[in-house]
């Protein structure tokens, strides 16, 4: 079957998770109550084998997290997940489990003051047992920074606090028992870490009055090093995130520390200043980049203007954005993610008078 067979194929059955009742011949007028409606699935994933997809689903006014087994038709129904909170992001973690970030409230207290504070934690999930545990609880650690996660889904990398006051330590957290064991402590003035792609806990980003300071290893086991340095352009961040590639001290930066705006560089471990650029917008941020599933290379580029966009860096991803185009013509067509050997695709396909369809 080729690609455009597949495509129609892939669209016409998963229609099926947000179509609606056929309309009427004379539409009706919409209530307004109706603009202020959830959509009925919202931001589905691809799980790593494409056998099913995660999304928030609504209904009667209430979100849920749940998951759909491939491939879907009208009588398919999903799989609620008992997560208990309301999350505010997730993703997979291997084929069989679900990363689930959520906030909660934190109370801190000291010398004859208190005060509540939100904060966040982080559960897992695992489809074949149905069971959902608590990571990072029985330390009493805040936050749901993943650094790193275990392509098979056996453990992630944590970057966490003991209080919300504290700079945060790393954990590794087995996701089978959420048994976690510390890997790197914490240090003044970090409060972001980075992973290579084996990972290895390989740096922190670090801030202090108005400037920020990268900090490095060149061995996974060796001491911290400091490296470049700068001041802020703003009176917060700098540093929204850097990815290294397997097998190598290079990578991807992302920082507004030259222009003030978020923009994605060149990195080198360890090296003094940030590199060349690889892609800068010339009015807004970028938000993330995307990196192939063996994490060899960066594919593209997000940012967002008018509408959320993706610059396809990769020339086989240009490629398959032209077929899926051309497959879905007049539409805006948003490849949202891919399975990890990179034959299935979940897209999002609309316009402004099509709110679309996965």
């Amino acid at each position: 079957m080729g690609l455009r067979s597949i495509l129609t194929a892939a669209a016409a059955a998963l229609a099926a998770l947000s179509a609606g009742p056929a309309a009427a011949a004379a539409p009706e007028k919409v209530p307004i109550e109706a603009f202020a409606d959830l959509p009925f699935i919202a931001d589905p994933l691809l799980s790593p084998d494409a056998k099913h997809v995660a999304a928030r689903v609504s209904a009667n006014g209430n979100e849920q997290l749940a998951i759909y087994t491939l491939p879907v038709d009208g009588a398919t129904q999903p799989k609620i997940v008992p997560v208990g909170v309301q999350p505010r992001w997730f993703r997979w973690a291997g084929k069989d489990r679900l990363l689930i970030g959520y906030t909660t409230i934190s109370l801190i207290t000291g010398d004859g003051f208190f005060a509540i504070l939100p904060a966040t934690r982080l559960k897992r999930y695992e489809l074949s047992s149905g069971s959902t545990i608590d990571l990072g609880k029985e330390r009493g650690l805040l936050g749901d920074d993943v650094i790193y996660s275990d392509p098979a889904g056996r453990y992630i990398l944590l970057s966490a606090q003991a209080t919300a006051g504290d700079s945060p330590a790393v954990q590794r957290v087995d996701l089978a028992t959420g048994a976690s064991v510390e890997v790197q402590r914490k240090m003044r003035d970090i409060w972001n870490w980075f992973a290579d792609a084996e990972g290895h806990v390989r740096g922190g980003i670090a801030y202090s009055g108005k400037g920020y300071s990268i900090y490095y290893r060149d061995d996974p086991r060796g001491e911290l090093k400091k490296t470049a340095a700068g001041r802020l352009p703003a009176d917060e961040a700098a540093v929204d995130s850097i990815r290294l590639l397997p097998g190598s001290r290079a990578g991807v930066i992302v920082t507004n520390a030259p222009t003030g705006r978020f923009a994605a560089y060149n990195y080198e471990l360890g090296a003094p200043e940030i590199g060349a650029p690889i892609f800068e917008h010339p009015e807004v941020d970028v938000s993330g980049v995307e990196v192939s599933a063996d994490g060899k290379r960066i594919d593209g580029v997000y940012y967002e203007d008018d509408r959320p966009r993706v610059k396809w860096l990769a020339p086989e991803m240009e490629q398959l954005q032209a077929k899926i185009d051309k497959t879905f013509p007049g539409k805006v067509n948003r490849i949202i993610n891919r399975s990890d050997d990179g034959d299935s695709v979940l897209i999002w396909s609309g316009s402004a008078e099509d709110p679309g369809s996965y």
